[in-house]
């Protein structure tokens, strides 16, 4: 995923949150969110992806709190 994500240059950052549970978290700008969803929905064809969004209340550090529920 990372290099999938890289090889579209300035689409995204990929950080590994729990290599043994296969969870990544792909940071994406506004601007860049429709590619980003259309590179993920083409690979819905071959791999399970769950897409957790970005919480609505959330502030700076949203991405520190919800790792912090990873168990």
């Amino acid at each position: 995923m990372k290099f999938l994500f890289e090889s579209y240059e300035g689409v995204a950052i990929v950080r590994t949150v729990d290599r043994r549970a296969a969870v990544i978290v792909a940071l994406v700008s506004r601007d860049f969110l429709p590619v980003a969803h259309a590179i993920l929905d083409d690979l819905r064809a071959t791999v399970s992806i769950d897409i957790i969004p970005r919480p609505a209340e959330a502030g700076e550090d949203w991405l520190l709190r919800l790792l912090d529920d990873v168990p």
